[in-house]
């Protein structure tokens, strides 16, 4: 492959690979704020951030490519000269990553009931996050440096390797936390049972996704320094993230919707001895929604991060075990 391939057509492949999933992320947030179930506005606030910050990486990496391929096209020399905004899409994608894995690790603090664990475990998380936003705002800061696009590939070593090794303990950090914390969080009861497998199912794949693309990146650098691809796997990194988050706030809705179908099924066709018309007095109803009351004033619906609320403890009931947050 000519020089030209490997360096402008590896960032084109890369801007296709961004406008599929700015797509996926403009329809998921879509999703979002179109659910029939009421979620709090800072959490509508982040979600609405990331999608603005998803538009401005994707104008971005459209900027890119447009300046070499269109208005450099007939200019030779412009082909050697970096512009602004190659940083600047490393400088976006560094606030997108850090936004989203700080919300997963505050999902990990919320999740931790024993102080010393959440602790631990959200300041060594943390730890990894800053020091990924940092190198990742150094390497834009070493990249506005260069004089030529040559120099970029000087400094990949120094910059960009480092930026992408310090992601990947980030990642399997997160995963292993959700999964070892939402399992033990498992119960008899089907609807707990779904919504928690389908959880550690989106805290499995974003790992898998996520430091597929690092590992990626640190091939590219190892194996075709003189090429661009690490900034091509680069551009789609932080939108990975930002899909995953939604698809994790989206998959726990449609779980819901799929119990609430559930629950008028059963209550329509006999699943108890309870007479439905008298529901409401019966004991073990004013029981459940006495607890529920309860639930709803510890955990209030202005909650940024309301996932981990819904999988609290179980509601005690005489003589049968626990009873999944009634809601």
């Amino acid at each position: 492959m000519s020089a030209f391939e490997v360096t402008f057509g590896s960032n084109l492949i890369g801007s296709w690979l961004t406008a599929a999933l700015y797509g996926l992320t403009t329809a998921q947030t879509y999703t979002f704020f179109n659910n029939r179930y009421g979620n709090s506005t800072s959490l509508k606030m982040l979600v609405f951030s990331l999608w603005v910050l998803d538009t401005l990486h994707t104008v971005v990496v459209f900027h890119i490519i447009y300046h070499y391929l269109i208005s450099s096209a007939f200019n030779a020399p412009a082909f050697l000269l970096p512009v602004w905004s190659l940083p600047a899409s490393v400088v976006v994608n560094a606030f997108v990553v850090a936004i989203c894995q700080i919300y997963f690790t505050w999902v990990i603090y919320k999740l931790c009931k024993k102080t010393w664990l959440r602790i631990t475990l959200t300041m060594f998380i943390m730890a990894f996050i800053i020091l990924h936003f940092g190198w990742g705002i150094a390497t834009a800061v070493i990249m506005m440096l260069q004089k030529t696009l040559a120099d970029y590939q000087t400094k990949q070593f120094v910059a960009f390797l480092p930026y992408t090794i310090t992601q990947l303990p980030v990642d399997f950090a997160l995963a292993a936390s959700l999964c070892i914390l939402l399992f033990k969080k498992r119960t008899a009861f089907q609807r707990t049972e779904t919504l928690i497998n389908t959880l550690i199912m989106y805290a499995v794949n974003r790992c898998i996704l996520t430091s597929a693309v690092a590992l990626v990146e640190v091939l590219a650098v190892g194996i075709a320094p003189d090429s661009f691809w690490f900034i091509a796997a680069e551009y789609i990194l932080g939108q990975l993230y930002v899909n995953s988050l939604l698809a994790t706030l989206n998959g726990r809705d449609s779980v819901k919707d799929s119990s609430s179908r559930g629950d008028a099924t059963l209550s329509s066709g006999g699943f108890n001895a309870i007479p439905l018309d008298n529901i409401h007095h019966h004991p073990v109803a004013l029981e459940l929604q006495n607890a529920s009351e309860s639930k709803s004033r510890n955990f209030g619906s202005d909650n940024i991060f309301d996932m981990p609320d819904r999988l609290e403890g179980g509601v005690k009931i005489r003589g049968s075990g626990s009873f999944p947050g009634a809601r």
